[in-house]
């Protein structure tokens, strides 16, 4: 089991945010589901500061699904106009 990770990098709580991720730690997909009528610039960060991912979100978007079997194991960052939240890539 993952104890916290401290990382310097304040993270959005839940309620603060306008989209859900899940499952979280993944391990093969990933999905990010989005308040309807919400729009949302994003992109998904390893800890390098790499971009792994910058889906683009319309205002019709209701979830997209990333394949992320091919990503290493880790810690990884949603980096949105709203803020920041961690996820976990564990196999």
């Amino acid at each position: 089991k993952l104890g916290d990770l401290s990382t310097g990098i304040e993270q959005l709580q839940a309620s603060e945010r306008n989209y859900s991720i899940y499952p979280n730690p993944a391990q093969s997909q990933l999905t990010i589901e989005f308040v309807k009528g919400m729009t949302q610039d994003f992109t998904i960060l390893n800890t390098m500061g790499q971009i792994q991912a910058a889906p683009i979100v319309s205002r019709t978007t209701k979830a997209i699904s990333l394949n992320v079997s091919d990503w290493p194991n880790g810690l990884y960052f949603i980096n949105s106009s709203i803020g920041t939240t961690k996820f976990l890539i564990t196999r």
